[in-house]
Formats: C-alpha cells, sequence, structure tokens
C-alpha cells in the first residue's frame, strides 16, 4: 500500500474493510512518527543573535611606572621603570648635567 492509497481509504472509509481502515490508519502513523527516534545523531546549532553590551564605567587608569630621571612616568600595563644611569654617570651627572644629557640623547 502507497501513501496515496491510505490517504485516499481514510478519505472515503465507508467504500472499504475495516481491515483497510485500520492497516491506512497504520501506515499513516507510522510515516508521522519519521522513524527510529532511539537512535542518537549529531546535532550541530549555530544561533546569530543582538544583545546590549555594558559600557565600561570608567576609562582605564594608566598606572604608576615609578621614578627615573627624576620624572614620573606613567604606563598602562604597570611597567617598572629603571634609570639608565650607572654610578659613574651619576657621579658625573651631580657636577655636569649638560654632559650627561648629550650622552644619553645619543
Amino acid at each position: 500500500m502507497t501513501v496515496t492509497e491510505a490517504r485516499t481509504i481514510l478519505e472515503n472509509k465507508s467504500e472499504h474493510t475495516v481491515q483497510e481502515v485500520k492497516d491506512a490508519k497504520k501506515m499513516i502513523r507510522e510515516l508521522n512518527k519519521g522513524g527510529d527516534m532511539k537512535k542518537e545523531v549529531p546535532v550541530i546549532a549555530i544561533s546569530v543573535g543582538m544583545g546590549k553590551m555594558k559600557k565600561p564605567k570608567k576609562k582605564t587608569a594608566m598606572m604608576r611606572g615609578g621614578m627615573a630621571n627624576g620624572k614620573q612616568h606613567m604606563y598602562s600595563t604597570g611597567g617598572n621603570v629603571t634609570d639608565k644611569l650607572s654610578p659613574g654617570l651619576k657621579a658625573l651627572n651631580k657636577t655636569r648635567p649638560d654632559v650627561v644629557k648629550k650622552i644619553l640623547s645619543k
């Protein structure tokens, strides 16, 4: 029995036997069932949506990096500032700061 035959039997029940109607109902029920539901099949779902994002409360502040050459330095990642002056340059800086500036500017 095909699907179209089962549908025509169910449309005109009075023209067919009780057994034919039962068989047609059974066939339609099997088709509506969709097969074996116990079998697990992998499923992939992709969704796209829109949502509101929270705005940051305040701008990220720069962190103190430390003092170097008498100046306060600021770093966004919180790095550390080290002095480029060796003990000899520090001693020279006390007497001749102009010479040390030339050395460090190169």
